[in-house]
């Protein structure tokens, strides 16, 4: 009965998780949900320019449909433009077609769509529909005391779907192509341009969702000497424009070069600060083990050299300390009758003790009672106020005084590049964000994403050098080279099991300061399994440790993990594995990039 009744509720649980998977998808995905989704498979636009002024236009799309959808959408905004002529119809499906206009705005097409002729609101399903506009405008052509003028929008940015082919045609009024001078904006994803004496083709392809595609076009004023459809200005304009086109072009390249200089310098910053600040002094000391510790500091100030963040002992260099506090007698431990370890005052004089011990000592006498206190009371104790966490901020502090890191090592490099990987880093993100959200990304598409990856590096870059260690940005000094060497050969050989039963000391009370420092160079585990080995059981009973004989090392671990609870009490922090760890406009009736006529956009559903 209880399998019977776990298994139903894992199965509960399981058609649970899979309800929310598809609540979830649902909700992010809108064609999940409906089932369909649609693309322009291919769009042509053909203009045709008379010499009154008069522009007609001839818009064939054709959407690629998948699931079932009920009608095509088109909208040409006519702002100061007049539209005659307007017509409208379907190829591939049954159609039903309303046009709707709203001043100021533009029209609305909407054609209802049907495989059953009979049947208009039956739909279609899995198939192209192509949906073909004509119409003329007036207005459309700009006459300048120098120059005639025509600015039209291939493709408009009101479409939420990509273009995968869009065809453009332009035929001039008269067969001169080599009077005529055109830009095309933006230029990205234009695949070919073929100009014959009246007409220009051009071809784009993958043009991504909201992106317009516009020309702009400069003929003789002469060609329109009875224009009566065109607009009139009376001032000259070439010079104006071809400042606008220029101006585009040089943004263009200049995007370019400043993404190219960021992502030089997300690379070299890191680097030059690194060869300037970051290699080590040479020193002779080439030596593969120690056989003893090369200095007779106290292990928290081995530990703070040694591990984390220079300077700043951890929690193996807080252990490592009441472990020589009970090697000198200061405190002993001893097994009570629960097959628990309890600690209690030992009988050692204080006088001569380093400072960060003798402030553990004085902690540790606060916390006993007379007779002594079992570990699971006392971590119970910790793990239930904040007195731990305040002893160990301290503590922390007066180890960082006394061991004087400066001594050591310089962390000048290590501060400048922290400071460059934050500004790196808030810049970056802040940019990419900036350029995500501006509506200039649809002049300059694939120059901003070149910057955008270029920031995106940047920001990478900033994030690395945050987390890269003190040792990368600073370096040690002379002393501090040869220290930080010695005390690591000495680790190497407290990690070795062969070079330990080779050189294995005779005396237990060395072994027991191997421990000692084995646990302030986080490597308490590999020298204890050692010495579990060479050393005969009747010499262990020797051992200041012996009564905890039992609990090693996994009292080591259970320490550690309790001590780190005590040390996040009410803490917000997060204790991880180390817990110390106008350019683009133009003037009058002189339109900017962006600013052709027509475009617009549509949908289906």
């Amino acid at each position: 009965m209880k399998r019977r009744r776990v298994r139903e509720l894992r199965q509960g649980s399981l058609s649970k998780s899979l309800l929310i998977l598809i609540v979830l998808l649902t909700l992010l995905s809108p064609s999940i949900a409906t089932g369909k989704s649609y693309y322009i498979k291919e769009a042509f636009t053909e203009i045709k320019i008379k010499q009154d002024g008069l522009v007609q236009i001839t818009e064939r799309i054709t959407y690629g449909l998948s699931g079932r959808f009920h009608y095509l959408g088109r909208t040409i905004p006519l702002k100061g433009l007049q539209i005659e002529n307007l017509r409208a119809s379907v190829k591939g499906a049954a159609a039903s077609i309303k046009r709707e206009v709203f001043p100021g705005r533009g029209i609305d097409i909407t054609a209802r769509i049907s495989d059953d002729p009979e049947n208009i609101n039956l739909g279609v399903e899995n198939k192209d529909v192509t949906l073909v506009v004509s119409y003329d405008l007036k207005g459309a052509v700009n006459l300048y005391q120098d120059i005639a003028e025509i600015f039209p929008k291939l493709w408009g940015e009101g479409w939420s779907v990509p273009v995968k082919r869009l065809r453009g045609e332009i035929f001039l009024p008269k067969a001169s192509i080599d009077s005529v001078k055109y830009w095309v904006h933006p230029k990205d994803y234009l695949a070919s341009e073929k100009v014959t004496e009246n007409k220009i083709s051009l071809i784009f392809e993958d043009i991504p969702p909201n992106q317009f595609i516009e020309v702009r076009l400069l003929m003789p004023k002469d060609w329109f000497e009875n224009a009566k459809f065109a607009k009139r200005y009376n001032y000259p304009a070439i010079e104006k424009i071809e400042k606008i086109e220029m101006g585009y072009e040089r943004k263009i390249l200049l995007i370019k070069a400043l993404s190219l200089m960021i992502l030089i310098f997300a690379f070299a910053i890191p680097i030059t600060i690194y060869l300037i600040w970051g290699r080590e002094p040479k020193v002779s000391y080439s030596a593969p083990y120690e056989h003893e510790p090369p200095y007779p500091d106290p292990p928290s100030f081995v530990n703070a050299i040694m591990m984390g963040k220079i300077g700043i002992p951890t929690l193996e260099g807080f252990i490592a300390s009441v472990l020589e506090l009970v090697r000198n007698g200061h405190i002993r431990f001893k097994e009570g009758d629960k097959k628990e370890i309890y600690i209690e005052l030992g009988e050692g004089n204080a006088d001569k003790l380093p400072k960060p011990e003798k402030e553990v000592l004085d902690f540790l006498k606060k916390e006993l009672k007379e007779s002594g206190r079992s570990w699971e009371s006392l971590k119970e104790s910790w793990s239930k106020t904040p007195r731990f966490k305040e002893f160990f901020e301290s503590w922390k502090d007066l180890v960082r005084w006394e061991v004087n890191p400066k001594r050591f090592f310089s962390d000048t490099g290590s501060k400048i590049l922290k400071a460059y990987g934050a500004t790196a880093l808030i810049l970056g993100i802040l940019s990419i964000m900036i350029i995500i959200s501006s509506d200039k990304k649809m002049f300059y598409p694939k120059a901003l994403n070149f910057m955008t990856l270029s920031l995106g590096i940047l920001s990478l870059a900033g994030l690395v050098s945050l987390l890269l260690p003190e040792q990368i940005g600073g370096r040690w000094t002379t002393f501090g080279r040869i220290y930080y060497m010695k005390w690591n050969a000495f680790k190497r050989f407290l990690s070795d099991f062969s070079l330990l039963k080779i050189h294995a000391p005779q005396s237990i009370a060395i072994w027991d300061r191997y421990l000692v420092y084995a646990t302030a160079l986080g490597i308490a585990e590999k020298t204890w399994k050692a010495m579990k080995f060479i050393v005969p059981r009747e010499s262990l009973r020797e051992s200041s440790f012996y009564p905890m004989w039992g609990f090693y090392p996994s009292w080591i671990g259970s320490f550690r993990s309790s001590l780190k609870e005590a040390y996040s009490f009410e803490s917000g922090e997060r204790v991880g594995k180390d817990i110390f760890s106008g350019f683009l406009g133009g003037s009058s009736g002189i339109g900017g990039i962006g600013g052709g006529f027509g475009g617009g956009g549509g949908k289906a559903g």
